[in-house]
Order: C-alpha cells, then structure tokens, then sequence
C-alpha cells in the first residue's frame, strides 16, 4: 500500500507538529508501507542529518514561493505561507498520485480544522488529524487571560459561528473518509457538520524507553513505586 502524508514541517530532532511529521512517516513505513511524505523544502535539511532513511521512507520537498507584499511579515505571513504551501502540496499530490497511484491521503499538519486541507480533491481515500480547532476557553479562566481575554472571547465566538460558514474546515470535514479528533469538542463539532466518520487520538505520546518497567523502593516509603 502507498501511503502520501501531509506534513508541513518535519524535524527528527524536535518535537511538537515537526516530530509529529517524521514519527508518522516512520512508523508508517516500519509497518511496511511505502510512505511519501510531503513537506516544506526547509525541512530538507533536518531530514538530511537523519542519513539513511527507513526502507519505504520518501521525502518530497516543496515549497510555496512568496505570498503577496502586505502578507510577507507578521503572523499573517505565517498564515499566507502555509496556504500557499498547501497548494503546493496538492500539487505534488497529484503527481505523486498520476506516477505511482497512491492509496491513501494522511494530511497530519498543520492539523488545525480551521485551515484544513485541500487534498480530498485528489480523489483517494483522505485521513485528517489527529487534529483539532473546535476547543474554546471557559469564562472561568478570564482573569487568567487578563486584558487577553476580549480577544480570546472573539476567537472562541468565530469558532461557534465561523466554522459553519469556513469553506476550508467544511470541506475538509465532509470529504475526509475519516477524521482523527484529539479532543473531545472537535469530535462533537466535526460530527455535527457532517463528517463520515470519527475517532478520537490524542497526538501526543512517549517512547516506550521512557516508562519504567521496573520496580524501584525509595527509602522512607512502605511499598515500592511502580
């Protein structure tokens, strides 16, 4: 099976949506499958360090140009960057798809319902997330946010009402053949827009290497801690 994974960072030495890209990737092609994995050209570097990559481990890097001045610096630089690399990911997909007929989609970054993915119009069977978006914030943690919080509570109205009215999020949610919810307000919120089918999956994880196995006794206690 020919797996194309969407990812618009990969870093085999970070961690976050960077980690997320690789350790998918991999994991993947440990299984046997023969995984392409689109990211951005910056990434070319990282994966570069790695040396010889896994059996069934593909790397295509693209990159998106430059968005249109007025939409070169700030934050809205970030967001035009990644739109356009989206449409360059599509792209690619599709050459990718035309060359070696790619089974599955699996678009894992940004993993924000907000933003989406176009890559449903390939026509394969396309997988989003574990992603999220559709969580806002409780008044009960305003004094926390302090003067923060007027523009917090605007962005938790968008996300009540704009996700309805976002083309990228709407689309994303009817077209994805599954959708991967890592909490359980975007689980709701997918599922009442119409998507076919969700699972919740947290996007976080520890290598096994990391959980103690052993039992060890700490002086002053009655039992040992696992």
């Amino acid at each position: 099976m020919r797996v194309l994974v969407s990812a618009y960072e990969v870093d085999p030495a970070a961690g976050g949506e960077a980690g997320f890209g690789w350790h998918t990737g991999r994991l993947l092609a440990e299984r046997g499958l023969e995984v392409h994995v689109v990211t951005h050209e910056r990434s070319r570097v990282a994966i570069g360090r790695v040396g010889a990559l896994p059996a069934g481990l593909n790397f295509h890097f693209v990159s998106p140009g430059q968005p249109m001045v007025g939409l070169r610096s700030g934050q809205r630089g970030v967001y035009a960057n990644y739109l356009l690399w989206q449409r360059a990911c599509l792209e690619r997909a599709r050459e990718l798809h035309d060359q070696r007929t790619i089974d599955v989609i699996h678009h894992v970054s940004w993993a924000s319902l907000f933003w989406g993915s176009p890559l449903w119009r390939v026509g394969v069977p396309f997988v989003f997330g574990p992603g999220g978006g559709a969580q806002t914030s409780p008044k009960i943690l305003a004094p926390q946010f302090g003067t923060a919080w007027r523009r917090e509570r605007l962005r938790n109205s968008a996300l009540r009402f704009g996700l309805w009215l976002n083309p990228l999020a709407r689309r994303t949610i009817t077209h994805a053949a599954a959708f991967l919810a890592t909490n359980r307000e975007t689980f709701a919120a997918v599922t009442r827009f119409g998507a076919r089918h969700t699972e919740l999956l947290l996007d976080v994880a520890l290598p096994a290497s990391s959980i103690l196995e052993t039992e060890r006794e700490f002086p002053g206690t009655d039992a040992p801690i696992v």
